[in-house]
C-alpha cells in the first residue's frame, strides 16, 4: 500500500542506499580504477577517464528527469497517511488518517489482494471520525473472515484522492425543469 508514511520510509531507505552507493563507494572504485588504468597505459586510461564521464552524465541526467516524478508522487500522497493497523475481535482494522478533511476532501478506499490469486476483497465496512482539532479525519476500514495466519498471502492496496481545496467563483447551476403530473 502506499501511503504517505510508507513512501517516506522507503524514499528515506532509497536515500540513504543511493547517497552511500553513489556518492561513497563508486567514487573510491571508480578513482582506484582509475589509478591502476594510468599505472597499466595511459592511453587507454584516457579512453577510460571519457567513457567515466559519459557515464556519469547519464547517471546524473536520468536522476534530474526522475526526481520531478518522485516529487509529484510525494505531493500527490501528502494528506493521507496510514495510522494504525492490527486486529481487534478477530477483525482486521486498518486506519488512515485524512488531513484538512474540511478543506480538502481527502478520501480513499482500501482493499486485501491475494498475491497468489489475485482475488481482490474490499473492506466490510469503515468508520470515520474528527480529529481532537476537527479538521482531518481518521478512517477505520474493518475487513471480516481475514486469518491472522493467513495475512502474509495478501497485499495491502489503498485508492486515494487528494486535492488542493474547493475552486472558488460565481457559480450558478441552472436546469430545465418538466411537469410531468398528467403525462
Amino acid at each position: 500500500m502506499i501511503t504517505r508514511m510508507t513512501n517516506d520510509v522507503t524514499q528515506a531507505q532509497n536515500g540513504v542506499n543511493l547517497v552511500l552507493r553513489l556518492f561513497l563507494r563508486s567514487p573510491f572504485i571508480v578513482l582506484g580504477a582509475t589509478v591502476m588504468a594510468f599505472t597499466i597505459d595511459v592511453r587507454c586510461a584516457l579512453i577510460f577517464v571519457v567513457v567515466i564521464a559519459a557515464l556519469s552524465l547519464v547517471v546524473f541526467g536520468i536522476m534530474g528527469l526522475t526526481m520531478p516524478g518522485y516529487k509529484n508522487v510525494q505531493r500527490q500522497l501528502d494528506g493521507v497517511t496510514l495510522t494504525g493497523i492490527g486486529y481487534v475481535d478477530g477483525w482486521l482494522h486498518v486506519q488512515v488518517y485524512y488531513a484538512d478533511i474540511l478543506k480538502t476532501d481527502n478520501h480513499g478506499s482500501i482493499s486485501l489482494v491475494n498475491r497468489e490469486t489475485g482475488e481482490q476483497i474490499e473492506c466490510d465496512g469503515s468508520a470515520a471520525f474528527f480529529d481532537d482539532a476537527g479538521t482531518g479525519s481518521y478512517e477505520d476500514y474493518v475487513f471480516t473472515g481475514i486469518e491472522a495466519d493467513a495475512l502474509d498471502t495478501y497485499a495491502l492496496y489503498g485508492m486515494f484522492v487528494t486535492s488542493a481545496g474547493p475552486v472558488g467563483g460565481n457559480w450558478s447551476v441552472t436546469f430545465p425543469l418538466e411537469n410531468t403530473a398528467g403525462n
